[in-house]
């Protein structure tokens, strides 16, 4: 088994999850963090993939594999369970390995490199854009399908933009507020303008205008052939008018349109924000778990394996 430098073409991976995209590895560099990507060969073939990032936390140190291993379709357990093994050998020395698994079978082979689950797995809604958009349009629930056109009739405008960090961080500063109102967390904001500086033309942001102003807006993450749903928000005049209905219509007709084959709308929480569960749910999306959190105690080791990422 060989843990290389990762390059070349990721095509037999499919549509990645952010976290394991290169952007997001650029990105996360770019924020001062250390991250470094993988590949996995056995044989002189390649089944596999991983992006670590490793953190600090006082004399806390982690290797984080967030929405990884990524491995091509015919893999095998076995091997997945070797390919870990060489890979946690490779990685820098700490004091824990989390990683949360792209996929809900992982547990068996995890078990066998004493990885121990410490969180259930989380579900996650993802669209389907190689469909044609009236199969698209059909999926959707009938109420969402309803808002839709209701919000069609309003008279709403929608425009799609790059991201630029000087004309639209004053988004930003909406988003912050709306995360002091309701109380939730997500990826720091400064994230979004280092994915922007690290990945020019890599946030897509759809706008719902009406007459008098800003009605609601949505910032989509582009990782081709994926995308991720990031930050959305309306106000009263919006919700009223259903644009957010609109909006997630429009974007994922945009991505479509452009070969994009995945959209990733985020986790669903329908205990915390059954609200927006029910709304990414009745997209017409399909819902499915990741695999469990899962955690291993490392050993101390002396050395550390540094490798050049492409």
């Amino acid at each position: 088994m060989e843990i290389l430098p990762c390059s070349g073409d990721l095509t037999a991976f499919g549509p990645l999850a952010m976290q394991q995209h290169p952007s997001y590895l650029h990105t996360v560099r770019r924020m001062g963090h250390m991250a470094q990507a993988h590949m996995i060969r056995t044989q002189g073939q390649v089944i596999g993939r991983a992006q670590v990032v490793y953190r600090r936390f006082g004399p806390i140190s982690v290797n984080w594999i967030a929405r990884g291993p990524i491995w091509t379709q015919d893999t095998e357990n076995a091997q997945k369970s070797d390919a870990l093994a060489a890979l946690i050998r490779h990685l820098p020395a700490a004091t824990f390995t989390l990683a949360t698994p792209d996929r809900a079978d992982t547990l068996a082979f995890g078990r066998r490199q004493r990885f121990h689950p410490v969180m259930t797995p989380q579900y996650v809604a993802e669209l389907d854009l190689t469909a044609p958009e009236p199969s698209r349009l059909a999926a959707q629930h009938g109420k969402w399908r309803n808002r839709l056109r209701h919000a069609q009739g309003q008279g709403t405008t929608i425009s799609d933009t790059p991201f630029r960090t000087d004309r639209d961080s004053h988004l930003l500063a909406i988003e912050a507020t709306q995360r002091k109102q309701r109380r939730y967390h997500a990826l720091p904001l400064p994230f979004v303008q280092h994915w922007a500086a690290a990945n020019p033309k890599g946030i897509r942001i759809f706008r719902a205008l009406g007459c008098d102003g800003l009605h609601a807006f949505m910032l989509v993450l582009l990782h081709h052939p994926g995308a991720t749903y990031h930050i959305g928000w309306s106000n009263a005049a919006g919700r009223t008018a259903s644009s957010h209905n609109l909006l997630m219509w429009h974007a994922s007709n945009w991505l479509a349109d452009r070969g994009y084959t995945r959209f990733d709308l985020g986790v669903v929480d329908t205990e915390h924000s059954p609200g927006l569960a029910r709304f990414k749910i009745s997209t017409g999306a399909q819902i499915g778990p990741l695999g469990p959190t899962l955690l291993r105690l490392e050993r101390p080791r002396l050395t550390w394996r540094k490798s050049r990422v492409a």
